[in-house]
């Protein structure tokens, strides 16, 4: 029986959660790390930048998946409000992917050349 098939949602709800977990605690890594007591920045490669991008896909790819399991434990219809979420999740994910673009140009071109 193709079972994998038949609970996709339920599959990708798990290993985006996984991945979630493993960017999250990698963006702390790459962002506070302890020097001598004292937390530094590393530097914000286009390595640090696809990382980032990835965790910000992975989240919204998360929310998307189990944005319908919960309006059907709070009892509330999801027809109803998937345009709007969509919107929302939509913005949110644009706001941060550009961001994290503008942090990484800033890093890499504006603090080497410029003050």
């Amino acid at each position: 029986a193709p079972y994998f098939r038949n609970n996709q949602r339920f599959w990708i709800a798990r290993f985006s959660g996984f991945a979630l977990l493993f960017l999250i605690v990698w963006h702390m890594l790459v962002f506070a790390f302890p020097s001598g007591g004292e937390f530094r920045l590393h530097a914000f490669g286009w390595m640090q930048m696809a990382g980032h991008i990835l965790l910000v896909l992975v989240l919204m790819l998360h929310l998307a998946v189990n944005i319908r399991p919960s309006f059907i434990a709070l009892g509330i219809s999801a027809r109803r409000y998937i345009k709007d979420i969509l919107i929302v999740l939509s913005v949110i994910m644009l706001v941060c992917a550009a961001a994290f673009v503008v942090y990484y140009l800033r890093w890499n071109i504006l603090w080497r050349y410029g003050s």
